[in-house]
């Protein structure tokens, strides 16, 4: 496992299996002292995006339109 990567669990209070990108530092992932990472989990997003949403597409392996080119 590696930071920024996207993987896919059932983090605890989630009914089935989800994506999530992983944000803990290289540090504490290659450590065998921590048993647990940190992740921002995905949803999908419908609609024009905000300025704060960050989308996800095919060059991260999901599905989806290419990114907005910004003016």
């Amino acid at each position: 496992m590696k930071q920024w990567e996207i993987w896919k669990a059932k983090p605890v209070g989630f009914q089935r299996d989800h994506w999530f990108v992983l944000i803990s530092s290289p540090e504490r992932i290659a450590s065998p002292r921590h048993h647990q990472v940190n992740g921002l989990v995905c949803f999908t997003l419908r609609g024009e995006p905000l300025k704060t949403d960050v989308r996800l597409n095919a060059a991260d392996g999901f599905p989806g339109p290419p990114p907005v080119n910004a003016t």
